[in-house]
This record gives C-alpha cells, sequence and structure tokens, in this order.
C-alpha cells in the first residue's frame, strides 16, 4: 500500500478555482492501482489556504506507472495549472490500509466532498 499526501498552498483569489479543479480528477478511478482520494482545506497562519490532498494506491509500481504514462494528461485536464502556489509531496508505504477521513480529521481538515474518488 502507498500513501501519497500532497499540500498545495493557494492563495484566497484561487481558492475556487483550485477547488473546481481539483474535483476534476475523477480520470483517476479508472486508472490501475488507485484505491482512493480525498482531501480538503486548512487555513495556514500567513492568509494563504492549505489544500491537502490523501491518495491511496494499491504498490509503488503502479503510482509510478500512473506518473509515468497518466498524470501529466489528466492534470492537463483539470486546468489546475496556475491555482496554486506551492507544491509538496510525500509518500509513505503503509502496510495496513490508509484511513483516509481520520487522516485529514487529525490534520485539522475541512473536507470537500467532490475530491473524493474511489476506483470503480
Amino acid at each position: 500500500m502507498l500513501t501519497k499526501e500532497m499540500k498545495c498552498e493557494v492563495e484566497a483569489v484561487h481558492k475556487e478555482a483550485f477547488s473546481k479543479a481539483q474535483s476534476r480528477w475523477e480520470e483517476l478511478k479508472y486508472v490501475n492501482g488507485f484505491i482512493k482520494q480525498a482531501g480538503g482545506w486548512r487555513k495556514n497562519e500567513n492568509g494563504m489556504f492549505a489544500a491537502i490532498v490523501v491518495g491511496v494506491w494499491e504498490d509503488q509500481q503502479t503510482y509510478e506507472e500512473f506518473m509515468t504514462n497518466e498524470h501529466d494528461r489528466i492534470y492537463a485536464n483539470t486546468k489546475q495549472q496556475g491555482t496554486f502556489r506551492s507544491i509538496q509531496v510525500k509518500l509513505y508505504q503503509e502496510k495496513p490500509p490508509v484511513d483516509t477521513e481520520r487522516f485529514l480529521m487529525t490534520s485539522n481538515v475541512q473536507r470537500e466532498q467532490g475530491w473524493t474518488i474511489q476506483r470503480q
């Protein structure tokens, strides 16, 4: 099991555009090895917003295949470019399945329902 945590710094003026673009990642549910993704918002001390998105993949190999073959195309289709200032990505190897709901709650994240995607 592979967990991917993404933190994007988003200016208030781009918050709605980022959220709309994030909800367009639905193609993920058809990608080999993808399990689930969820996310939401946390307000930073500097007045910016942090978009936190947690994705779960079957393993490192299927995730890397996605990054090589499909990520850039899906990203371009979402029109998310330019909606965030920075992004940090962390990958974790997990034995038990990660509970995305609990992870987001303990990270003080206000969930965005439209960002939740599950494989078909």
